[in-house]
């Protein structure tokens, strides 16, 4: 073979490499470098599966301390503990350490909207703008509580329904109410127990009133 048919032969394969390689996108591919962003569905689930798996990867855009680096996006712009907790630090007595909500967020966070109100909870990638729930996210405040900012129905709920901090009565008006609808949104996990055996930090017991639920 020639030496130019060679050459030839040579950028050909060269080419062929190189288209193989510039094919289809990499599946796995989780940011686009032409607009330098994310990929749509990035937020709010993808995010977070791959910063659990690798939080060192996002360092070189988002900066050694997370707090913004070259994107300019510190974590904390949305997550109010750090960049691995959303939800804000409490002090844990126990353990003398900063400790995140975690499984106890069903208890903390009450006294923290009470203080702080809903802003940086009514967020679209958090519990949505309406609070109403993001998918691979935060839960709808209308999963447990009976009204966005009130744990009991309504019309159990003396003059600041609507507000933080709204003082809630439980008592007669829980009777009727159970006796109509009832005990299915009461027995859960985060209010009064499954069994209505009360809840650490939460509901009582029903058997701390009643000697029978019936």
């Amino acid at each position: 073979m020639s030496p130019i048919k060679l050459s030839l032969l040579i950028i050909s394969l060269a080419i062929a490499i190189a288209l193989v390689g510039c094919g289809d996108k990499n599946p796995q591919a989780v940011f686009n470098s032409n607009s330098g962003t994310h990929l749509a569905s990035w937020l709010p689930a993808g995010h977070a599966v791959a910063a659990k798996a690798h939080l060192d990867t996002c360092t070189k855009c988002h900066g050694g301390d997370f707090s913004g680096g070259i994107s300019t996006i510190a974590c904390t712009q949305c997550h109010l503990g750090s960049e691995e907790a959303p939800h804000p630090i409490f002090w844990n007595y126990t353990t003398t350490q900063p400790t995140a909500w975690g499984r106890y967020a069903y208890a903390f966070h009450g006294s923290y909207v009470k203080q702080k109100g809903t802003t940086s909870c009514a967020v679209a990638s958090c519990h949505g703008s309406d609070l109403l729930g993001v998918a691979g996210s935060g839960p709808s405040c209308k999963s447990c509580h009976k009204d966005i900012l009130s744990i009991h129905p309504v019309e159990w709920t003396i003059g600041l329904a609507h507000s933080p901090g709204g003082a809630t009565t439980t008592l007669p008006d829980h009777g009727p109410w159970a006796g109509i609808n009832g005990f299915a949104s009461c027995e859960n996990i985060v209010c009064h127990g499954p069994q209505g055996d009360g809840v650490f930090l939460s509901g009582l017991a029903c058997s701390a009133c009643h000697n029978s639920f019936f």
